[in-house]
């Protein structure tokens, strides 16, 4: 489900956004839209790949306490 949201922006920043926008075929929204997912995914590849990294190194380091 998809839900509308409001932002406040600068009036520069939202000329340029509607200038890229524009350049890839695209809505502001779905600009906005897109970027956000793909930091979203970014963000939990990275929390992701921190996890297994940390889970491989607690197997693969020897106990300190006995």
């Amino acid at each position: 489900m998809k839900t509308n949201v409001t932002l406040k922006i600068e009036a520069e920043l939202l000329r340029e956004a509607r200038i890229l926008a524009a350049e890839e075929g695209t809505s502001i929204s779905a600009l906005l839209a897109t970027r956000l997912e793909q930091a979203v995914r970014e963000r939990k590849g990275y929390h992701q790949a921190r996890r297994s990294a940390l889970a491989r190194l607690a197997l693969e380091t020897p106990s300190l306490t006995g």
